[in-house]
């Protein structure tokens, strides 16, 4: 019935929000690269402004062979979210805040067994649609897949590669892993309006404090080592001074959620920092986080922060790039290391990892359905080996104890 389903909507894959910053960075990777491979891909660019997807539409098509169709949707309506929504086997969302605008989405995506993936970054969102989509998403094979930007698969795909790492080579199940993250970048205004949202709600912020959110609790509950990072700590494995990671609440917390579902290791752990220069930059990572609501609203509207639609230019997004190391140890303590590297992460890599893991939906549901039969899922859990596979083969960089992963023969 499933199969049958697939051939009989008239797209693979639709871009819900891609007028937005990322949005348009999502169908420039559909249109130049995976159109490309795919000849024959059936997409569309859906949003709320007809005239926006109209020259969106157009800049594409001035450069590169494969246009999409245009569909108008709003998230404020739900029969025109439904209408968008039935027509594809896969939904790639761009439109937050989700805690906001996706609920409509997700839902339409269970009520018409449509796959969806997103670029969030909020753990509230996760939680609220694990609660009310996992249990049905997964009787039905439907793959609802949040996080699959910048965070949280480098995250994500580190930690699961680290650990099956260990199996494989000492036939140990993994103890701990830590991520160590090198960025180089800028953010988008809606990254800083998502971020007000979540800190300025007292039930979210309430929710971004547990360590287990989205699941995999330690038999002996929360542990030292299971707590969020929030003072500069210098780091002795990579003889560097380490900060708080303002991602680390969110990666942390799905990279937990794969582990209650691969199971890692029986008293497995993760957490992550960031590596700085020295220890005066580990303190100025403390106070970035610690900002007041208030004083960021005052920031994006004098304009020292950007405001949501805007974000980094073509040139500064060259100039970015990010590269994650990890460390995986076992019981006895074996270790393997294992980084992941790339260009800009927030935007240009984010835009490619949504898309290939939208893609191993559309391209790969059966391998995808062997790994996962469906649900409320991480990139890891869904995904695993493939989507590894797919940004090796498109650039994103994988090495394991100093060797590069490539043509990805070891993954």
């Amino acid at each position: 019935g499933r199969v049958l389903e697939l051939f009989m909507k008239p797209y693979q894959v639709v871009v819900w929000g891609a007028t937005g910053f990322t949005g348009k960075l999502v169908a420039e990777y559909l249109a130049s690269n995976i159109a490309v491979r795919q000849p024959s891909l059936r997409w569309a660019i859906a949003g709320r402004n007809y005239d926006k997807l109209k020259s969106l539409q157009a800049s594409l098509s001035s450069s590169l062979p494969s246009v999409p169709e245009i569909l108008v949707g709003d998230s404020g309506d739900q029969s025109s979210v439904d209408n968008v929504v039935k027509k594809t086997n896969v939904v790639i969302s761009t439109a937050g805040p989700f805690y906001l605008h996706g609920p409509p989405v997700v839902d339409a995506c269970v009520r018409f067994k449509s796959d969806y993936v997103d670029i969030s970054g909020e753990t509230p969102w996760a939680k609220l649609i694990i609660d009310k989509y996992h249990a049905r998403a997964e009787a039905e094979g439907i793959h609802i897949v949040p996080m699959c930007g910048y965070d949280s698969v480098p995250s994500d795909l580190g930690a699961y590669l680290t650990a099956k790492q260990l199996r494989e080579k000492y036939g140990e199940p993994c103890r701990t892993v830590r991520g160590f993250s090198l960025t180089l970048g800028t953010f988008s205004g809606g990254t800083v309006g998502t971020g007000i949202l979540m800190d300025s709600k007292p039930e979210l912020r309430e929710q971004l404090k547990n360590p287990f959110l989205l699941g995999g609790m330690t038999p002996s509950g929360v542990r030292e080592e299971d707590k969020d990072i929030t003072k500069p700590i210098y780091e002795e494995s990579v003889q560097s001074w380490t900060g708080p990671f303002m991602m680390a609440g969110i990666n942390t917390r799905v990279v937990r959620r794969s582990h209650s579902f691969l199971d890692y290791g029986k008293d497995f752990s993760y957490n992550e920092v960031a590596l700085c220069r020295d220890e005066r930059m580990a303190k100025a990572m403390v106070r970035q986080l610690s900002a007041s609501v208030e004083y960021r609203q005052k920031k994006v509207s004098d304009g020292s922060l950007p405001k949501p639609g805007e974000g980094p230019t073509p040139e500064q997004r060259a100039k970015s790039s990010f590269k994650f190391f990890f460390e995986g140890k076992s019981e006895s303590g074996k270790t393997t290391k294992l980084v992941i590297s790339g260009g800009d992460p927030g935007y240009t890599e984010t835009a490619k990892m949504v898309s290939e893991a939208a893609a191993c939906l559309f391209l790969h549901k059966k391998e995808v359905q062997s790994l996962c039969k469906g649900g409320v899922v991480t990139p890891a859990v869904a995904f695993g080996d493939i989507l590894a596979r797919s940004l090796v083969e498109n650039g994103i960089r994988v090495e394991v104890d100093g060797e590069s992963v490539g043509g990805c023969a070891k993954l």
